[in-house]
């Protein structure tokens, strides 16, 4: 953080604590209360994550351009799912968005509802372990923290001349221009790169066209390829993309979920209901 930066801070366990219910600015001396009031507290995580989630997303945002995240750092055992991917949804729609990326420490069972987290926030997920003979977890840390870094660009879409698109891991977004697929990049930190999955139908023409815009359309790069005749088979894209899609039916099968919220669920890894379900979609 900066002094140009402004934060809050909060943790959660059967109840939620904030160090302030509204932003500070990052100044030397704020900075070091925030740390005190972190080590001082001794509670050792709880799972009403979707209380502490409402609680920061209520807190008024700075309405100038600047980048805007909200990190939650969880095992990501949590009791309240459906509620937390709903409050996720909502803030995605907004004007003044905050990005939710999630640090996950050890939640390599609940792996499927952070990056679930992540995509419908807009932000990453990023997953860490405690165990001492892993990667040393300070290295970790600082490997993750770079993500959020002081931005070059903000609200970054990457548009292709085809539609659908589908996002492996990335929120799809609806594109202003007809014929044409957004995904939803996020920032792009300085002296990092910004690595997208996804799926495009090949369509008959012999281009294909992409660009990459700010969120009010101002373009920063596009470039055109070439498709040839020859369809040449990539397994390992292909294992890429479905991985998403496999962790999530995973995810879903041991989920309990009722017939609304996995119909839901269905529909954004790209299945008709319908068919998945055999019919029983709308009973």
């Amino acid at each position: 953080l900066t002094e140009r930066d402004a934060f809050a801070l909060g943790l959660f366990h059967t109840t939620t604590r904030w160090f302030a219910k509204k932003l500070r600015l990052a100044d030397a001396e704020t900075v070091e209360r925030a740390v005190r009031f972190l080590m001082e507290s001794k509670d050792s995580g709880g799972t009403n994550l979707g209380v502490a989630l409402e609680q920061a997303l209520d807190i008024n945002v700075l309405e100038d351009e600047r980048a805007r995240h909200l990190l939650v750092v969880t095992d990501a055992q949590v009791t309240d799912a459906g509620r937390v991917l709903r409050l996720a949804s909502v803030e995605a729609r907004r004007k003044h968005r905050r990005r939710i990326s999630v640090l996950c420490i050890d939640a390599a069972p609940n792996a499927f509802l952070a990056n679930e987290l992540a995509e419908r926030g807009g932000g990453v997920a990023r997953f860490l372990t405690s165990a001492p003979e892993e990667e040393d977890i300070t290295t970790a840390l600082d490997e993750v923290l770079a993500d959020w870094a002081e931005p070059v660009l903000a609200d970054l879409r990457l548009g292709v001349d085809r539609s659908p698109v589908e996002g492996a891991g990335r929120q799809v977004l609806k594109s202003d221009r007809a014929g044409w697929g957004l995904v939803d990049l996020g920032d792009l930190a300085w002296g990092r790169a910004i690595w997208v999955a996804g799926r495009i139908p090949r369509g008959e023409g012999g281009t294909l066209s992409f660009s990459v815009a700010t969120r009010d359309g101002q373009e920063v790069a596009a470039c055109r390829l070439h498709l040839t005749g020859e369809r040449n088979e990539r397994p390992a894209l292909k294992a890429l993309f479905g991985a998403r899609r496999v962790l999530g039916l995973e995810f879903l099968i041991n989920s309990g979920y009722d017939q609304e919220a996995l119909r839901e669920q269905l529909e954004r890894l790209g299945y008709e209901p319908e068919k998945a379900l055999g019919g029983r979609a709308g009973k």
